[in-house]
């Protein structure tokens, strides 16, 4: 079994889930389901744009939010929506995300193994 071909998706290690109802995704890596609630954090301004951080995040929104903003020239790189929400094992509801910024492009949860903070930030 060789490496799948992630070029064409973006990686998330976390999300921040501003939909108002929690989300379940796969961790890609290994198949572990992840949950995560709604937050009531606020999308800052300026997404964080550090080089190499420790842990890479993007925020949920519902697409009435990336059109917000969009309007606010606030760059999508961090944002992503919920694209189809399916049933996964044990009849846990597995949400789909694409990436805002480019909704061809799906946004994975990857925790890897250099990461093992749980999914509260």
């Amino acid at each position: 079994m060789g490496m799948r071909d992630l070029s064409h998706v973006r990686l998330t290690d976390s999300v921040i889930n501003l939909t108002g109802k929690q989300i379940s995704m796969y961790d890609e890596l290994n198949g572990t389901i992840f949950n995560f609630p709604p937050s009531a954090e606020a999308i800052p301004i300026i997404p964080y744009n550090g080089k190499n951080p420790k842990v890479v995040y993007h925020y949920v929104v519902d697409e009435d939010a990336v059109e917000q903003l969009k309007e606010l020239d606030r760059t999508l790189y961090d944002i992503a929506v919920v694209d189809k929400v399916g049933v996964g094992r044990n009849g846990i509801e597995i949400s789909t995300l694409k990436w805002a910024f480019d909704p061809k492009i799906p946004v994975k949860l990857y925790r890897g193994v250099k990461n093992a903070v749980s999914c509260h930030l």
